[in-house]
């Protein structure tokens, strides 16, 4: 199972929690090394499907510092950044771009509204 917000297979256990509740639970209990018996879970494309998980490493959180977690802390700034240019970008391009949208799609609630113009 990969972290979709990293695209690696490690978690913070909100992060888990928020993917699968079923493997969370599982996990809490769990030692390192041990290996779960089968359990059943939703799937990131909402199917009912069996899992085994292993738990490789358990790591103990601690309070971010620039001098430990400056890559990761990076990271998290840059990506926001990131975001906030696209949401810009986008939101400046609806005003000046035409775009066709079939009738049955118009009444969507869209992630950027102003698409449909009245």
């Amino acid at each position: 199972m990969a972290n979709p917000q990293t695209g690696t297979a490690r978690f913070e256990m909100q992060q888990l929690a928020q993917v699968s509740q079923e493997a969370a639970k599982m996990i809490e209990t769990m030692n390192v090394g041990e290996i779960s018996k089968p359990f059943t879970m939703i799937n990131t494309k909402g199917k009912e499907i069996c899992a085994i998980v292993k738990l490789k490493t358990r790591l103990n959180g601690h309070k971010a510092t620039i001098t430990e977690d400056y890559q990761r802390l990076k990271g998290i700034v840059m990506e926001k950044r990131s975001e906030e240019k696209l949401d810009k970008w986008i939101k400046d391009k609806q005003k000046h771009t035409y775009v066709r949208i079939n009738e049955k799609w118009q009444k969507c609630d869209f992630k950027y509204p102003g698409w449909v113009k009245k």
